[in-house]
């Protein structure tokens, strides 16, 4: 038996199959568009061909609700599915780390919140996605939620500026535009594209060990796909992992599968 994942985020859809049992993942799918339910019916179709409809089906979304899809998905679920969301007062009395977080947060934070307590038990972490958005989230080493933060991710910036500056051209992060490095190579921008680079690449570096400072006792964990840009930077003071969504609903998907 197997559990899917489902991660849809603001710029792509990320899904996986996981063990029942251990919630341990396999291969990560990855769709970029809005028509997100073909995508969905052909893993789903394809897989439960051979091996019978996923146990729990867990979705963490970040979008506006789909009935259709949300439709789709109950029906494949040949035990629950699980729509993550502050509303669900059971999800937060099952896993008490959430009991606490304000009303109206997003289900990857809530994700990322149960995942990074699995992961590092008995430490105090701070969770920081680097995305569309950046959450930053506050988890003690008892295993509560202590809040969080939200600022701009880096390619919000890069758009921010061309939109409300009327000087400023749309540029692209470096590694979309393979400009040849990630990190800026120098402390100072020599024309506009390097300037944009040092000032919102290295912003956010700031804001990363501006934490550091404040925290100094916490363990800084980087996810999302913008933290690639600081791995090399940071590589001896931070921890990685790419995506904490997908482990965050594993997680909660082992705990419902075989429950009533």
């Amino acid at each position: 038996m197997y559990n899917l994942l489902i991660d849809i985020g603001n710029t792509s859809c990320k899904a996986a199959f996981s063990d029942v049992r251990d919630g341990r993942l396999g291969k990560i799918v990855r769709y970029e568009g809005c028509d997100i339910l073909p995508f969905l019916k052909d893993i789903i179709e394809e897989k439960s061909a051979t091996e019978g409809k996923p146990r729990v089906i867990a979705l963490s979304s970040v979008r506006k609700a789909d009935r259709k899809l949300d439709g789709y998905l109950s029906e494949q679920a040949g035990h629950k599915f699980l729509n993550v969301s502050w509303k669900d007062k059971r999800l937060k009395g099952d896993f008490p780390i959430l009991r606490k977080m304000p009303n109206g947060m997003g289900a990857d934070r809530m994700a990322h919140i149960v995942a990074a307590s699995e992961m590092f038990k008995g430490e105090n972490v701070i969770v920081m996605d680097l995305g569309t958005a950046i959450t930053v989230e506050f988890i003690s080493a008892g295993g509560h939620y202590l809040g969080g933060n939200i600022s701009v991710g880096l390619n919000t910036r890069y758009r921010a500026l061309n939109r409300y500056c009327a000087k400023v051209p749309l540029v692209k992060p470096p590694l979309v535009r393979k400009a040849g490095y990630a990190f800026p190579p120098s402390e100072i921008g020599v024309d506009i594209d390097t300037a944009l680079d040092n000032g919102l690449i290295r912003g956010i570096l700031f804001e990363i060990q501006g934490y550091q400072s404040m925290f100094p006792r916490y363990k800084i964990v980087l996810s999302g796909g913008d933290a690639i840009y600081f791995v090399e930077e940071l590589k001896n003071s931070i921890f990685v992992v790419y995506n904490l969504v997908l482990p965050g609903l594993a997680r909660m998907a082992s705990y419902y599968a075989f429950l009533d």
